[in-house]
């Protein structure tokens, strides 16, 4: 599973990038915002924690890319912010982040959202391997007995050019007689 970290600050970008490797997630950094932009499109990303106040484009504008790009709609992203308003949570949510985590943070709770993104990221792709699973099954079934109504009908030709020569009358005749026969009106 793939992450993308987002923060102009250095050392913070490496305690998260860390964290994130003791998670077993596969991490690209970026310290301005165009760059991560570039590393989002690249390779979507599981999980993206993304600084508020970056040069180039800022955290909140990336989450609104990141909202509107369909190839980034299971990304799940975490704005990690020193703006700790209410009106600045409100902001990051409407703006497309999932998660709003206030610098100085805590890394054990840093750490639990991630591990609850994890699950959920797995959970996603469980599921669509499960409708990928059910699809080719009930492909393979439809193919099934689409082979099935074939050796059918096949069964029945062969039966058909047996009674012709046996009765001596032409499959034609006996397909319209067999016609007759099945959409007449009960009595």
């Amino acid at each position: 599973m793939r992450a993308v970290v987002a923060d102009d600050d250095r050392g913070i970008a490496t305690i998260v990038a860390n964290l994130l490797k003791q998670a077993s997630l596969e991490v690209a950094v970026a310290h301005d915002g165009n760059a991560a932009w570039e590393l989002l499109t690249a390779d979507p990303p599981a999980l993206a924690i993304i600084d508020w106040m970056m040069p180039g484009v800022d955290g909140l504008e990336l989450c609104r890319r990141i909202k509107r790009e369909a190839s980034l709609d299971k990304t799940h992203v975490i704005l990690l912010t020193a703006k700790n308003d209410r009106q600045d949570v409100v902001a990051a949510i409407q703006s497309g982040a999932d998660d709003y985590i206030v610098k100085p943070f805590k890394v054990e709770e840093l750490r639990t959202r991630v591990h609850a993104v994890i699950r959920l990221a797995s959970l996603q792709e469980r599921v669509v391997s499960s409708v990928a699973e059910l699809q080719a099954a009930e492909q393979s079934e439809a193919a099934g007995m689409s082979a099935q109504a074939h050796r059918g009908w096949l069964k029945l030709a062969k039966d058909g050019v047996a009674r012709s020569g046996r009765y001596r009358r032409a499959i034609g005749d006996l397909v319209h007689a067999a016609d007759d026969v099945t959409n007449r009106e009960p009595e």
